[in-house]
């Protein structure tokens, strides 16, 4: 892992890069709901199911610490779309955790998220009423990848049962020097229902931030 300082340099960067992709960062809690993964139909042998419980939490929304940042930003559109907000690109950086067993620290995985929803554009005189679809956000991971200059990143088809909360045939795994190092896709119809997200279209990227 990079030193700290590198890191925090790091993270400053990728948020000035998406910033300037017109993304705004959003911060959720580390805790979340144990029925969350259940939302995200997360399969019975997902390691994301491994969730820590809370001794004491303050409420069921909060009860486990959170094994993905996509809930979260999933929750965070439901309360935008609520509200009217229809078009959103929102990104997180933080921490996932997974349960080691009894008697062992989690796993700790640093996480970069984002969600696009919505228009492609602002709604303006000289612009088209479109709304953004997967080679949008798949064009953000790319510009992101190409400003820290990754020159052998590439795309490949993300096999249906690895899809989870992803669509099959909308989703693709993320390469760079021939490694995995996250994905891309809409979300789930059926997931869009389970978060009331109306509109059903959205889509995401999960990239690990080591």
């Amino acid at each position: 892992k990079p030193p700290r300082t590198e890191r925090r340099d790091f993270r400053s960067r990728i948020r000035a890069l998406l910033t300037g992709f017109g993304f705004t960062e959003t911060v959720n809690y580390s805790f979340a709901a144990s029925r969350s993964v259940d939302l995200l139909q997360l399969r019975p042998k997902d390691r994301r199911r491994q969730a820590v419980a809370l001794l004491n939490p303050l409420t069921e929304e909060q009860s486990v610490m959170r094994t993905t940042l996509a809930s979260g930003l999933l929750e965070t559109v439901r309360r935008n779309l609520s509200r009217q907000m229809r078009d959103l690109k929102i990104f997180e950086i933080g921490k996932t955790f997974i349960d080691n067993g009894e008697g062992r620290q989690p796993e700790e995985t640093e996480i970069l998220a984002g969600v696009q929803t919505g228009r492609r554009f602002p709604l303006a005189w000289h612009t088209e009423d479109a709304s953004c679809d997967f080679y949008d956000i798949k064009g953000a991971v790319e510009g992101l990848l190409e400003g820290f200059s990754v020159g052998d990143f590439g795309f490949t088809r993300l096999p249906d049962d690895a899809c989870d909360y992803l669509r099959p045939g909308h989703s693709a795994r993320v390469l760079a020097g021939g490694e995995a190092i996250g994905v891309v896709g809409k979300i789930h119809p059926d997931v869009c229902d389970a978060f009331d997200l109306v509109d059903g279209q959205v889509y995401v990227f999960e990239l690990f931030f080591d």
